[in-house]
């Protein structure tokens, strides 16, 4: 049983490919994290504003908007969302490139033990 260790933190996930939402939404719940997902970016980018998540983990490429013009519209755009910490994951390393407005990239295929060490760092970093 976990120990609901992101308890009372709420978390966005965008990704366009349903399994991952579903799996990052499981695992994150499992932790005791609220989880909300969207499947583009423009929707990411709504319930960003909407919902007003502790962390925002978001795909690179995705239709709508990409992870790069949500995380800089987050960052440079929106005062109240500006210091919400961005997780940027993709199963391409060259798509660190360009990711100048993410606190943390991390690669898909995820490792759950990195992946979670690098939610606790940025919740604590940016509470």
């Amino acid at each position: 049983m976990s120990d609901l260790i992101l308890k009372g933190k709420k978390i966005l996930v965008i990704d366009d490919e349903d399994e991952i939402c579903d799996l990052m939404q499981g695992w994150l719940s499992f932790l005791g994290a609220e989880t909300i997902t969207a499947t583009t970016g423009d929707d990411g980018l709504w319930k960003a504003k909407t919902e007003k998540p502790d962390l925002i983990i978001t795909d690179v490429l995705m239709p709508g908007k990409t992870g790069y013009e949500l995380a800089e519209f987050l960052k440079k755009g929106s005062e109240r969302l500006k210091t919400v910490p961005v997780i940027m994951m993709s199963g391409r390393r060259s798509m660190r490139e360009g990711a100048e407005f993410v606190d943390a990239f991390v690669d898909k295929p995820f490792d759950p033990k990195q992946m979670l060490e690098t939610i606790q760092r940025l919740l604590q970093k940016f509470p």
